[in-house]
């Protein structure tokens, strides 16, 4: 008989055929039911991801709280909403590691350097340069340049001033080529970052050669676009403002007159390239708001705060005064505008005493 034929060879093709048609179909169900868990891990994801980028947004705005009471208290439970949501989205990233984008692990390795925690700070931008792959350019440098900074912390465990010049000089060569907006305002970025990580390592010819490029590449930004982003560019001018008081510091060191003049003049040029962009801002982005005059005020009062340090009474008496007429010119309503009017008088009394002293 034929083996089409026989009753028990059909019989067991068709088991056969049953057993293997069930397989199937648990193999379509598993990868179905997987795919739907690791949908459901990405949305976890993003979702734990928005809430930690929206409690940055409740930081700034509880920053204009004016009652120090409720300030404290909400920014204690933010403390510890953001230590459960950054808890959240580290063991989702551990369930799912080829799943996690390089945006996702770089946000995950900024909150952790929001929480100090720079060690896994570094571990996650790693992570994240790995997944570079489809990652715009543009990320890819931000990842670089948050890298770099990690490098010149002076914690053992992580210091590698090598290290950190190769990813701040890989953060602006991959966009060396680009000549878009948003390329400048990146590439200045890395060179401002890079600048301030040199002042904390005495490099400081380097540091005011970075904030120039830093500055070089924003004024390419096309006015409409760069207004808004002028926060950017204020903190440029008080990076120029710490190198300006890191030559001041670089003069007490210096043995000879001649090197604590050439310090002292480097010091002032910076104390007024920190003043150009100030200028630039109100100018320029016709951005004469209150946070405009404080960074004024503020550089010249740290100008006038080294002037005295260093013996030189009269400059600080002049910077000094220059300070307090940019803060009379703040709001009532603006907050911070006693307390840095106290400061200055403090300041101003400690210089006005050492002058009449001298």
């Amino acid at each position: 008989m034929p083996w089409n034929q026989d009753p028990n060879m059909l019989s067991a093709i068709g088991s056969l055929s049953a057993v293997l048609i069930s397989l199937i179909a648990l193999f379509l169900s598993h990868r179905g039911q997987s795919e739907q868990q690791l949908r459901e891990k990405r949305q976890e994801m993003r979702e734990v991801l928005e809430q930690l980028i929206s409690l940055h947004e409740e930081q700034n705005a509880l920053n204009k709280e004016q009652d120090e009471a409720v300030k404290s208290t909400a920014s204690a439970y933010q403390n510890v909403k953001r230590t459960i949501y950054l808890t959240a989205a580290e063991e989702v990233a551990r369930q799912i590691p080829k799943h996690v984008s390089a945006a996702e692990y770089y946000v995950i390795g900024h909150e952790n350097a929001c929480e100090s925690d720079f060690v896994e700070a570094e571990a996650y931008y790693k992570m994240a340069m790995k997944r570079t792959q489809h990652t715009p350019v543009i990320k890819q440098s931000e990842i670089l340049r948050s890298l770099a900074a990690i490098y010149f912390m002076e914690d053992p465990a992580l210091r590698n001033i090598d290290k950190g010049r190769t990813n701040y000089e890989n953060a602006i060569q991959i966009l060396q080529s680009r000549n878009d907006a948003y390329s400048y305002y990146t590439r200045s970025l890395a060179c401002r970052d890079w600048g301030a990580s040199e002042i904390a390592v005495k490099n400081l010819t380097k540091a005011g050669e970075l904030f120039e490029s830093a500055y070089d590449d924003w004024v390419k930004i096309p006015r409409w676009l760069g207004i808004t982003w002028s926060t950017d560019l204020r903190d440029l001018a008080y990076r120029w403002g710490q190198l300006g008081i890191a030559y001041f510091q670089g003069r007490e060191n210096s043995a000879s007159y001649t090197e604590k003049a050439r310090y002292t003049e480097k010091a002032r040029l910076a104390f007024c390239e920190a003043q150009k962009v100030i200028e630039f801002l109100s100018s320029d982005y016709g951005i004469n708001n209150d946070y405009t005059i404080e960074a004024r005020g503020l550089i010249f009062q740290w100008w006038g705060e080294q002037e005295y340090k260093s013996g030189f009474w009269r400059e600080a008496q002049q910077r000094f005064t220059q300070t307090e007429q940019e803060y009379q010119r703040l709001s009532n309503s603006f907050t911070s505008k006693n307390f840095r009017l106290d400061e200055l008088k403090k300041a101003h009394s400690h210089s006005t005493a050492a002058d009449f002293e001298h």
